[in-house]
């Protein structure tokens, strides 16, 4: 797996990249954290079934997700 902060210090120096370099880069930034976003949660989950620490949960609106997606998938050109 890709470290993070390694991408996001690469991008913040990214000032010699094409316009599309910069947005894979990007890209790549918001997908490295949302994996270890996703990472994190399992760990947890995966304490919490072995008892080692309590699961917290968490209410959503639903239409507050939904929302979000479509604006990821708006600024990302995902079709």
């Amino acid at each position: 797996m890709v470290y993070p902060p390694y991408l996001q210090r690469s991008w913040q120096r990214s000032h010699n990249l094409t316009n599309g370099q910069q947005e894979v880069l990007e890209m790549s930034v918001s997908e490295a954290e949302c994996m270890t976003h996703i990472l994190q949660n399992l760990l947890y989950r995966t304490r919490a079934s072995h008892s080692i620490m309590p699961l917290q949960s968490e209410s959503l609106i639903l239409n507050d997700v939904v929302a979000d997606i479509a604006e990821m998938t708006k600024k990302f050109g995902v079709a």
